[in-house]
């Protein structure tokens, strides 16, 4: 295949070589769009600003006044993706786009480009903002490359209970000697992936006395090396070659950094609240996910406060996937921002207020807190 440069001093700019330009740079997507890119008007329209997208072929299409759709509002809930389609064809002037709401939700479809989603809940009533899912941005444009940020597990404790013990990176034994027999190590409630099954633990073990790392093993006796973990007894079994030998062992099963939240109150539950700021840019923040894992069952997170640049409430909706019961499976808690000032420059932020709930006798993993200018019903 020969060398092709695009576009050389002296050469021709045809449609040609401008669309290859542009596919070069970008995939199909949404590249600018007003700010809110999709809103809903009761009871059934669905109104889209002023935006600018990229197709496939390289072709770009610029909208320069609202689109307005109609939304069914039927009893029945249904799920709806709103996307242009163009099909590129060598005549003079091109071929029009067309734009059209489509039953299901799809994540790509055949020469289109998607602008959003509508997740309608039935019922028959009114289309709100809580049902749309505006399409991400792709401009290539400062701050438009930023898609997510994860917040800082020092961030501001602002309440803690008075039976609350909060640590970091929990190491669970550190410069712990192998005794005698039965070479056994008791791992405590510091073992905080024990409810998992075995082969989804990541437990790390470094014999300090033979500057090495250890080796688990799932059946038979430990040799030189290695270890058995147990989770039922929380404890973990050496060759009795490595008696006397100094150990440190840690949980990495979550990761390098969460935060672990035990409540030694035997009657009541207690709360830890945590604020959090996010730097905002041009594009505008959509959603806060924070991930955890209940360790005890009752153990809860939810946010409870988003301020935007002007300090003012913003209007969320939370969902929240967890598991039935505290299984050390991770939950999530998606918290969707639908309003408020949530663009800016350099050095504005929005503020974020996260309550920890944890039952009586209880414990819990807080994994990360992120801020991110997409938003998706996927």
């Amino acid at each position: 295949m020969s060398q092709r440069r695009y576009v050389n001093f002296g050469t021709d700019a045809d449609s040609s070589k401008v669309k290859a330009i542009s596919r070069s740079l970008a995939g199909p997507q949404v590249l600018r769009a007003g700010e809110p890119f999709m809103q809903a008007v009761a009871p059934d329209q669905l109104v889209v600003q002023p935006h600018t997208v990229i197709f496939d072929s390289g072709i770009i299409l610029d909208e320069d006044e609202q689109l307005v759709f109609t939304v069914p509002t039927t009893f029945s809930a249904a799920d709806y993706t709103l996307a242009y389609h163009h099909v590129d064809e060598d005549i003079i002037g091109g071929t029009a786009a067309t734009s059209e709401l489509q039953s299901g939700l799809s994540e790509t479809l055949p020469d289109s480009v998607i602008l959003g989603w509508v997740r309608y809940a039935g019922g028959s009533i009114a289309l709100d903002n809580t049902m749309i899912f505006p399409a991400r941005l792709g401009q290539v444009t400062p701050g438009q490359h930023t898609r997510e940020q994860f917040g800082p597990l020092d961030s501001g404790v602002i309440v803690l209970g008075a039976d609350i013990a909060l640590s970091l990176n929990p190491y669970i034994a550190l410069a712990q000697t192998i005794p005698a027999s039965p070479y056994r190590i008791a791992l405590g409630d510091g073992y905080v992936s024990s409810l998992l099954t075995p082969s989804a633990q990541r437990l790390n073990v470094y014999d300090q006395t033979a500057g090495q790392q250890m080796e688990r093993i799932s059946v038979g006796t430990p040799v030189a090396n290695q270890y058995a973990a147990d989770s039922p007894t929380q404890t973990v079994t050496f060759s009795s070659l490595d008696a006397g030998h100094v150990v440190d062992i840690s949980d990495i099963t979550y990761g390098a950094n969460y935060q672990l939240a035990s409540n030694t109150h035997v009657a009541d539950p207690q709360t830890v609240e945590i604020v959090y700021s996010f730097a905002v840019s041009e594009a505008p923040l959509r959603a806060i996910t924070a991930e955890f894992v209940p360790l005890t069952t009752g153990y809860t997170v939810g946010i409870v406060e988003v301020l935007d640049v002007t300090n003012a409430p913003v209007t969320t909706v939370e969902s929240v996937t967890a598991p039935s019961s505290a299984d050390g499976t991770v939950a999530r808690v998606v918290t969707r921002l639908l309003d408020g000032t949530r663009v800016g420059t350099t050095g504005q932020s929005i503020t974020v207020r996260l309550r920890q709930t944890v039952p009586a006798s209880g414990s819990g993993l807080l994994l990360r807190v992120r801020a991110t200018n997409y938003d998706l019903p996927f």
